[in-house]
């Protein structure tokens, strides 16, 4: 498999070129995905459609291929995931798988994701996956492939994932527009470049929605890439690709992208760890490290920085207290007095909202 990712890599240069070239023109190639994308979001802003979204539970019972989910399922966190402020600031995390994968490892994907946010999770399940050859080595390096077809084309894209692409749509017009809703979207791997495709064809000249439900899509949806080589978005989102230095799947796309023209996009900000691979485990179970890792100004991790950003996404219910408490220890063992002093100015007596600060005494001690 590293052999034939390696030979993949040598001719990423000269495919991505050709491919650029092509006229990925929707009204002549791909008119009837983007019409049912363009038709599904009309119906949705005419009348949002009352969801009665299955439980991620079935997902146990389910064979070994996700063309037997349904097209989008939700979970919500366990009695024991606590958000202290989370209910004060109503957002859903909408997650979009990648390739290789089968119902109990979905089921997985979102457990772990409700332990992180502390917030109900909707899978918007991308099941291009059984079309492929899952048997031959050489179906490993055709999946791989055509995991990397949208990063040329919307157009393209929309076509190879169109059942993901049309269910993120609607999902995001109906909770980021209609009902003005927060949503934290999360892509892994292929998940990230249909996360990509879909926004950028919401954000056409031509997308159903005008100027201000544009505006409010913009300001409604957080993105976090991860395992991807999709690294840019259109214009106007706020994105985070968490990347680990030994991905080398993302690698690989990231590698074909340099050579791709994607106008109305933006890098997204980039934010590397050492070791751990490309699979999704890998960079939830380090959530911690990756956001104060982002704090990080000319080499050097901005301690209070780090404290602003912290109050501020406890004060929103962003991530679970044990999140916010897991980066409140390692900030600790960091022995950062700029962390604690900024932190402990959003403090009133031990909480920050209803969020009891653990660590407190310990905090007060480095501020001094």
């Amino acid at each position: 498999m590293r052999k034939e990712m390696l030979r993949l890599a040598a001719l990423a240069p000269a495919v991505a070129i050709v491919c650029s070239e092509l006229d990925w023109s929707r009204e002549l190639i791909f008119p009837s995905t983007n019409d049912l994308v363009h038709r599904s979001v009309v119906d949705e802003l005419r009348a949002p459609h009352s969801r009665n979204i299955p439980d991620a539970e079935l997902l146990k019972q389910l064979p070994d291929f996700l063309h037997d989910v349904p097209d989008v399922v939700r979970m919500e966190p366990e009695s024991s995931v606590q958000n202290s402020n989370g209910p004060a600031h109503p957002r859903d995390v909408i997650l979009v798988n990648g390739l290789r994968i089968n119902p109990q490892v979905l089921y997985w994907m979102m457990r772990s994701t409700t332990e992180v946010f502390g917030r109900p999770v909707v899978a918007v399940v991308n099941d291009e996956e059984p079309a492929l050859d899952d048997a031959a080595e050489a179906g490993k390096v055709r999946s791989l492939a055509h995991s990397f077809l949208g990063l040329f084309s919307s157009d393209l894209g929309a076509k190879v994932e169109s059942q993901a692409v049309n269910t993120l749509s609607v999902e995001l017009v109906d909770r980021a527009v209609m009902k003005n809703e927060k949503v934290v979207l999360i892509g892994h791997s292929q998940g990230a470049i249909i996360c990509g495709n879909t926004l950028d064809l919401l954000m056409r000249d031509d997308s159903p929605l005008d100027a201000g439900q544009k505006c409010r899509l913009q300001q409604n949806v957080s993105i976090m890439l991860i395992g991807s080589g999709e690294h840019r978005m259109p214009n106007g989102f706020v994105a985070v690709q968490y990347h680990l230095d030994d991905d080398h799947v993302a690698d690989l796309a990231r590698s074909i992208g340099t050579f791709i023209d994607r106008p109305g996009s933006s890098p997204a900000e980039l934010v590397t760890l050492p070791i751990g691979g490309h699979h999704y485990g890998p960079h939830l179970s380090r959530n911690a490290e990756f956001f104060i890792a982002r704090s990080n100004i000319n080499g050097e991790i901005a301690g209070g920085l780090v404290g602003g950003r912290l109050a501020t996404s406890i004060e929103h219910g962003d991530l679970s207290d044990y999140s916010h408490q897991q980066i409140i220890e390692k900030m600790l063992a960091r022995g950062d007095r700029d962390f604690a002093r900024v932190f402990l100015a959003h403090v009133h007596k031990g909480k920050i909202g209803n969020y009891l600060v653990p660590h407190l005494a310990e905090l007060e001690t480095l501020a001094k």
